[in-house]
């Protein structure tokens, strides 16, 4: 839209430049200076006039003596006696052709005047007499050659700027337009998609784990025989990551290579959601149905509850920036954010056109804050204002999942309800498969 705007205005200055000398010439001059501008004359004589203004000035200022002043200013009004002398001759010439009834007087009379205003539009000598030139009185735009000069430059310019801005329109058009998935993948018991690290995405569902190392355009099983419920990977790209089942935690911390569980009991059966903290792999929050929001600060061994504002659903949570702002997203579509570990809560959907619209199914965003997302069943949506605004992205799409690539915050990979995966390089704007 900038680039637009500034095209317009470029090209309306390029216009103003076309347009401003007849602006000049026809729509703001007095009548008495049209008059002046169409006989020579007149333009001489005032010209004349000015010198004399000017002889005026110079002796009040002392650049000239009296002797000199009196000498110039006399030559100046003899000049000017002459030429109206010369007008008044020319006048009374054709006023006495006319009143003689001569049509060759009358002829010649005529024909000395065509060839005095044509000369003065040309730039060259007029005529005043059949003997003597006048000086040379330029037209207001100078000659063919120039006014065509001064039209044509500012008229390619301005078709030059309208044909990029056409350009750059269609192309921009296009690539909000051209939205490709990269592949499509079965999401129908998906419980957790995130990037473990450049390039390397897990994908968690109820029938187990798969991975890709491409960043996602192909996937592969891994050797888990656990059926997970939630999975939670850590923004930074540390490779840790929490796989929940109904009644245990595993860990790991190489990406997946390998996994140990976790003794302990979890304070719930029906986990919803959960999420790490980037800077301390250990400390975790989990949402579970029965029990509400809770916090293991030693990987998931130990559990405390963590107070909220009421009692509606969690969803989705994000850990992000220092110190950690813990993001939650409420059933209803509401978006909360702690800057205290849970101690107090403040609303984090933005406002009035600057909001989210429709319930956030996942959060994801870079491990410092500086960008989060939203996937809601409306389409996607970015923060950089931790929650305080947001702006709806071109991928309006039902989504269910968003991740970022912790190596490149630009990167991201949104799935949407049908299990297509589209990916983004440019920080949501174009989403096409290149």
């Amino acid at each position: 839209m900038s680039i637009v705007v500034f095209g317009s205005v470029f090209g309306a200055a390029a216009l103003l430049w076309i347009l401003w000398p007849l602006v000049r010439r026809n729509g703001f001059s007095t009548s008495a200076r049209e008059e002046s501008i169409r006989d020579d004359l007149a333009e001489r004589t005032l010209l004349l006039y000015q010198e004399l203004e000017e002889l005026d000035l110079e002796h009040e200022q002392g650049d000239l003596t009296a002797d000199e002043y009196a000498s110039l200013r006399e030559a100046q009004k003899q000049r000017v006696l002459a030429l109206l002398e010369s007008r008044q001759r020319e006048s009374e010439a054709l006023s006495g052709a006319a009143a003689s009834g001569d049509p060759n007087a009358m002829s010649d009379a005529i024909e000395r005047e065509i060839l005095r205003i044509r000369a003065r539009r040309r730039g060259q000598q007029g005529i005043s007499d059949g003997s003597q030139p006048n000086e040379q009185a330029l037209s207001p735009l100078g000659s063919r050659k120039l006014r065509w000069l001064w039209l044509g430059v500012p008229a390619a310019l301005v078709l030059l700027a309208f044909g990029a801005i056409f350009q750059l329109y269609q192309s921009s058009a296009r690539i909000l337009t051209e939205q490709t998935p990269i592949v499509q993948i079965d999401v129908s018991e998906l419980v957790g998609f995130a990037y473990v690290g450049p390039d390397h995405v897990l994908l968690a569902s109820a029938s187990g784990l798969r991975e890709s190392r491409d960043g996602g355009r192909t996937w592969v099983e891994t050797a888990r025989d656990v059926a997970p419920a939630a999975m939670a990977v850590s923004p930074a790209g540390a490779g840790y990551v929490y796989l929940f089942t109904e009644n245990s935690v595993h860990i790991t911390s190489d990406a997946g290579q390998t996994w140990q569980e976790v003794q302990g009991t979890l304070p719930g059966t029906d986990i919803l959601a959960a999420a790490v903290d980037p800077f301390a792999p250990t400390q975790l929050y989990a949402s579970f149905a029965e029990t509400g929001l809770h916090r293991s600060r030693d990987g998931g061994a130990t559990w405390e509850p963590v107070p909220t504002p009421d009692d509606e659903t969690i969803v989705a949570i994000l850990v992000g920036d220092v110190p950690p702002l813990v993001f939650i997203a409420r059933e209803s579509g509401r978006v909360q954010v702690s800057s205290d570990e849970g101690e107090t809560w403040a609303a984090a959907s933005g406002a009035v056109t600057m909001a989210l619209r429709g319930p956030v199914r996942a959060l994801s965003g870079a491990a410092d804050g500086s960008m989060l997302f939203a996937a809601s069943h409306t389409g996607l949506y970015m923060s950089t204002s931790a929650g305080q605004t947001w702006v709806d992205l071109p991928l309006r799409k039902p989504l269910t999942a968003v991740t970022v690539d912790p190596a490149t915050p630009r990167t991201v990979l949104a799935v949407t309800e049908s299990g297509a995966v589209y990916r983004s390089t440019d920080g949501g704007i174009a989403w096409r498969d290149e």
